[in-house]
């Protein structure tokens, strides 16, 4: 979380830049009834992941720092036993002492609340801020699609069909800058999150490890739920990661599909080179980068998953064993 925490600091400017260029870009008026339901259908998809992410991890937080409590308060209260207070994280306080004393005790245990919970929402508020950029950008490029298929070629200009004859006239010099706009886009994205895209796909096989290891050896049903719920918020927050990258490749791949749908042959010389060279552009699709070297797609959370489970079948073994 802090390595997150300064990669954001130290690209702060950039990031204001790319949020700020795809406000500028985001498109509200002069859409067509595809365009909307496209638009529509891209937001609610992001709504719905947004929401069901968060509130797994407001349960999986709460649950992690509310069951030590919930257990001193049955031991003390209800079975009668003497047994220490217990803190959500065994700690040593040298001014306050938290196994008897009711009132510091309290004290220190919100204490741990109060920092658990910022620091998992500077987290996985990171995951959310990529997830939300990369499906921005995923409907920029779907809108974009939908204008070049539309263009009707006169003379290096283009007419609307007629159903959209009051819609304002673009040209495919437009359409041109808008697609470079968007590869530019992405590509500073990129060079933002390359790093956290290659610490989180590292370390999650690890992380999923280890969490599941925890479940295997686990003595109480509520530390078993507590590291399944730790192994599903991993995986939720890859796949994510790996799906709207994978949607990114697809939309802007589908340029070149779409240019190629255009009525190019009724253009010049002019227009047809410049659908020429979109097409050559677009079979070069865009996507989240690793190290702005390997692309992220969904066959990256296969691999992240089937990577995991050998290292555990590995890990299991070993331990049975023992």
């Amino acid at each position: 979380g802090l390595f997150k925490f300064y990669i954001i600091l130290y690209h702060k400017g950039n990031i204001q830049k790319l949020i700020l260029s795809l406000g500028v870009m985001w498109r509200k008026d002069n859409l067509t009834d595809i365009q909307i339901e496209n638009k529509n259908n891209f937001l609610k998809n992001l709504s719905v992941g947004q929401v069901v992410c968060y509130w797994v991890l407001l349960f999986a937080i709460w649950l992690n720092l509310t069951i030590s409590f919930i257990i001193t308060l049955v031991r003390r209260f209800i079975l009668h036993q003497n047994t220490e207070l217990l803190l959500t994280f065994g700690s040593v306080y040298i001014f306050f002492d938290t196994s008897n004393d009711w009132f510091q005790y309290i004290i220190a245990y919100l204490f741990q609340i109060y920092t658990i919970s910022g620091l998992g929402c500077m987290y996985f508020g990171l995951e959310f801020l990529t997830i939300t950029l990369c499906a921005h950008l995923c409907t920029a490029f779907s809108l974009l699609q939908d204008d070049l298929k539309r263009l009707t070629p006169t003379n290096n200009r283009v007419d609307l069909n007629e159903h959209l004859q009051n819609a304002p006239t673009d040209t495919i010099e437009i359409i041109i800058k808008q697609h470079q706009k968007l590869i530019e886009l992405t590509k500073l994205m990129n060079s933002i999150f390359t790093v956290i895209f290659f610490a989180n796909l590292s370390f999650s096989t690890f992380e999923i490890c280890f969490y599941a290891l925890a479940c295997i050896v686990s003595h109480t049903p509520m530390d078993f739920a507590k590291n399944l719920l730790a192994i599903l918020i991993i995986l939720i927050s890859i796949f994510f990661l790996c799906y709207y990258s994978e949607i990114l490749k697809k939309e802007s791949g589908g340029i070149a599909e779409a240019a190629y749908e255009n009525l190019w042959y009724r253009g010049d010389v002019g227009y047809r080179r410049s659908i020429r060279f979109i097409i050559m552009r677009a079979q070069r699709p865009c996507s989240l980068m690793s190290l702005n070297y390997i692309p992220i797609t969904l066959n990256t959370f296969t691999k992240v998953v089937s990577t995991t489970y050998s290292y555990l079948s590995l890990a299991m073994t070993m331990y049975s064993k023992k």
